[in-house]
């Protein structure tokens, strides 16, 4: 068992028909978080969406939620909050026409964690990317593009490579009738990232939580 922390910023904007959600976890420094572990959280990944200012439709905003959630991995229990400093939002700058609601990049994250004879990957979306500056002529994505974001997103994780941890979250397994866990939940380390470039990922709707 361990306890993560939650960080989450939500885009809003003329191109998203529901609000969309970047979330990534962590390992704190600190057992059980902290307010200067949330608020060293929130400030890196505001500055990978920063970066990718270009890598989102013109006129998205995306805004952190400042409570950074502490979460028990092993069964999704919600433990405890805490609250970072404000990083500031981000406004997408990207021109064109915003792709369709819901279309996003993906980034993958990559860790040597092994969970039932498998590596733990996870991934993240971030959209809404816009047609003129972020699609090639095939209709993938531009390599200009997809290389400030792997460059950003390498950052992101070698800012976490001591003390807090950047973390892809396993989540329980339960059964589909009794809902009790059959397999807690877990966390691996992540070592790199890669940004995928042959194509475009689609975002579900999450609860946000507000």
């Amino acid at each position: 068992m361990a306890q993560l922390m939650r960080a989450r910023f939500v885009g809003t904007g003329p191109a998203a028909q529901d609000p969309v959600l970047f979330q990534t976890f962590y390992r704190p420094s600190t057992i059980g978080g902290s307010t200067p572990d949330a608020s060293d959280i929130l400030a890196k990944v505001r500055t990978f969406l920063n970066t990718n200012q270009a890598n989102i439709y013109s006129g998205m905003i995306y805004r952190a939620l400042l409570n950074v959630d502490v979460i028990d991995d092993s069964n999704g229990a919600l433990v405890n909050s805490w609250t970072g400093a404000d990083p500031g939002n981000v406004t997408g700058t990207g021109t064109g026409d915003p792709m369709p609601a819901g279309t996003a990049w993906i980034i993958r994250w990559q860790t040597s964690t092994v969970l039932r004879g498998r590596f733990i990957h996870g991934r993240t979306f971030l959209g809404i990317p816009s047609e003129t500056q972020n699609i090639a002529p095939q209709g993938i994505p531009n390599t200009v593009g997809g290389a400030t974001m792997q460059t950003a997103a390498n950052a992101l994780v070698t800012g976490f490579t001591t003390g807090t941890q950047m973390v892809v979250w396993a989540r329980p397994v339960k059964d589909p009738v009794t809902h009790v866990i059959i397999h807690p939940g877990t966390n691996g380390p992540i070592i790199s990232a890669t940004v995928r470039q042959d194509g475009w990922g689609q975002q579900r709707r999450r609860r946000l939580g507000f």
